[in-house]
C-alpha cells in the first residue's frame, strides 16, 4: 500500500507523507506547486489531515489550518509546511 495523505474535503493526494515537528512539514509527490498551494491554502481542506502509512496504519493531523510555506523541490517533489492555528 503506498502511502498517502487524505485531506478534510476527501481529497487524496497519492505517494504523499507527513511529518510532524513544530510544524506538520507534507511531501507530495507527483503533483505540482500551483495544485498543492490551491488545496492547501484553504485552511477547511486542511483542519484535518489523514496520512495513511506504507503499513496501513494511520495518523491524524488536527488544525493545521495556516499555510507557512510551498516549496518545488525538484524532481516531482512538492513540499509543505503547516502551522497549527493558535487560538487565545
Amino acid at each position: 500500500m503506498p502511502e498517502k495523505l487524505t485531506l478534510n474535503d476527501g481529497t487524496v493526494l497519492e505517494n504523499s507523507s507527513a511529518i510532524l515537528s513544530s510544524d506538520l512539514f507534507v511531501y507530495i509527490h507527483g503533483s505540482d506547486l500551483q495544485t498543492v498551494f490551491d488545496l492547501l491554502i484553504d485552511p477547511e481542506n486542511t483542519k484535518k489531515i489523514i496520512y495513511t502509512q506504507v503499513n496501513g496504519e494511520s495518523v491524524t493531523f488536527v488544525g493545521y489550518k495556516k499555510l507557512r510555506a510551498v516549496t518545488d523541490e525538484g524532481n516531482g517533489l512538492i513540499t509543505a509546511v503547516l502551522r497549527k492555528e493558535v487560538t487565545e
